[in-house]
């Protein structure tokens, strides 16, 4: 029997999934954060090699067999932007798995691929992630590609649960020192970093260890007070829109990409109704593009990439398998 890995490395968490030749995906594992601009890449090889040995581990204990060797592990990771950065972390892949189990070959690719092919299963279209960070990328018919943001927090992301988390500090400062008004979401956004008054701001945002992936996890709470119509939250939410859209605009522009297909993958925007519904209709608007409920997760991209980079267009008939197991796992 031959196997197959697929990797799926966010700035949140790490899935690995083992899968057959007919596209059966037999365990999955998890573990921290792998996105290279996320965390270093003694982190990204460590949350690998432990979703891997959980992945491993729940195999052997259901089928009460070891695997030795593996065809193929595509691994998506976010943060993968270059030439280099693919070597980069194949390089990691490798040291972290070596002592693990044999893998003939291994590929590394932008989170994106893994999302585009599990998010349409098909080879070509538009694929928003929106997690921690955002991203949109696309390919056309002629498999060109291109991305439109997803460069990093610190000039980017915006859309994203880090976005949506900063835009929330800003307006509870704002509230907080009087030039907005609403106790509402003061108070739930303070609760949520821990602080009382304006004199402990600083202390907590700068003085301790306050990084994107804290300012990230405020953004659940940015979406709760959307769903109760809090006014704040739903301007926070419609600007994040207004960016997600001026990315499929690009992207589509580039690609000359007309009556396709697009659909959205990640916690933020899988998570609510409310954004996704806003993102939809302002696309809708604004761009020929027609949106698509997600077909299965990025994990199962990643496995279907896996496939594809052995047995090529054979892969895609396994669409149906690798989501119907995907589901019992």
């Amino acid at each position: 029997m031959k196997f197959f890995i697929g990797v799926d490395g966010g700035g949140t968490s790490t899935r690995v999934a083992l899968a057959n030749i007919d596209g059966e995906i037999l365990s999955i594992g998890k573990s921290g954060a792998s996105s290279i601009d996320t965390v270093s890449g003694e982190v990204t090889g460590k949350h690998i090699s432990e979703a891997l040995q959980r992945c491993l581990e729940k195999f052997s204990q259901k089928y009460k067999e070891d695997i030795e060797e593996i065809e193929c592990c595509f691994a998506s990771l976010g943060g993968v932007d270059s030439e280099k950065d693919k070597e980069y972390v194949v390089n990691i892949v490798k040291e972290y798995t070596g002592n693990i189990l044999r893998i003939k070959r291994v590929v590394v690719e932008n989170d994106t691929r893994a999302a585009l092919a599990g998010g349409l299963a098909e080879k070509s279209g538009v694929i928003f992630i929106v997690g921690t960070g955002a991203v949109c990328f696309g390919i056309n018919e002629n498999m060109e590609s291109w991305k439109s943001g997803g460069w990093g927090y610190k000039i980017d992301d915006f859309g994203s649960g880090f976005y949506l988390g900063r835009e929330a500090l800003t307006m509870m400062v704002k509230c907080m020192d009087g030039r907005e008004e609403d106790e509402e979401f003061k108070r739930v956004i303070k609760n949520a970093i821990g602080i009382n008054s304006l004199s402990e701001v600083s202390e907590r945002l700068y003085k301790r260890d306050f990084n994107r992936t804290d300012i990230a996890r405020i953004a659940p709470e940015v979406l709760r007070l959307a769903e109760k119509k809090n006014k704040i939250a739903l301007n926070i939410l419609d600007n994040g829109a207004d960016e997600l859209t001026l990315m499929m605009k690009s992207v589509c522009n580039k690609l000359n990409i007309k009556n396709g297909k697009y659909t959205a993958l990640g916690g933020v925007i899988e998570g609510c109704e409310i954004y996704r519904n806003k993102l939809i209709e302002k696309i809708k608007d604004n761009v020929d593009v027609e949106y698509s409920r997600p077909y299965m997760s990025a994990i199962g991209g990643a496995v279907l990439l896996s496939l594809y980079e052995v047995i090529g267009e054979e892969a895609y008939e396994f669409t149906d398998a690798i989501r119907r197991s995907l589901a019992k796992n």
